[in-house]
């Protein structure tokens, strides 16, 4: 071979080593943006994820709490009319107004025991 032809194929070479080069960094340079997009992606799947289990944690804490609410609202709706039109509203406690009062007071208790006075309610003759 002709040094001239050698001079071509080593200059033909070395640009498409270079070419390949550029090329396969690009690509590299792809992967790497690529893997942060991602990380990211993971990261805020991860977060979504606690804020769900969160929101779901918390709407079953309140709807626990409105459970003994809502019995005590019920308790005491039924009691309030008996108690004013009772024929005896108006009069001294007599031993049956007393026990349904008891009654009252401890239906209350059981339904919300956190309520200030349930354990003197449960105590109670």
């Amino acid at each position: 071979m002709s040094r001239p032809v050698t001079l071509w194929g080593v200059v033909a070479a070395l640009l498409l080593a270079c070419g390949l080069a550029l090329y396969l960094d690009g690509r590299a340079d792809a992967a790497r943006r690529l893997r942060a997009e991602v990380a990211a992606a993971q990261a805020e799947a991860g977060r979504r994820t606690l804020e769900a289990e969160g929101e779901r944690e918390t709407a079953a804490r309140v709807a626990a709490r409105q459970i003994p609410v809502r019995a005590a609202e019920r308790v005491a709706a039924a009691a309030i009319p008996k108690a004013l039109t009772a024929e005896d509203a108006h009069a001294p406690l007599d031993s049956d107004r007393a026990d349904r009062l008891r009654l009252a007071d401890r239906q209350l208790c059981a339904a919300a025991p956190d309520l200030d006075g349930c354990a003197a309610a449960f105590h109670a003759p």
